[in-house]
């Protein structure tokens, strides 16, 4: 991940479309968060493998904490 995408991530940790576009470069092969039925919700349900899967959390995660905190805990 280039520091150029590392200042987009937090500069818009609220824009979760802008954060997704970045993740799969912070996980192994997490190609994006699932954010539910509303794209702009603050609630992780789960992740979605570059195969294609879905993988729900036991415990959805608020975004509404630092973004450090909460990309800590995916």
């Amino acid at each position: 991940m280039s520091n150029d995408e590392l200042l987009e991530i937090l500069a818009k940790a609220n824009d979760m479309q802008a954060i997704n576009k970045h993740i799969k470069k912070c996980f192994d092969n997490i190609h994006k968060l699932d954010l539910g039925p509303d794209p702009k919700s603050i609630l992780v349900e789960g992740m979605i493998s570059g195969e294609g899967e879905r993988i729900a959390f036991i415990k959805v995660i608020s975004t509404k904490a630092e973004i450090e905190t909460w990309l800590n805990v995916v």
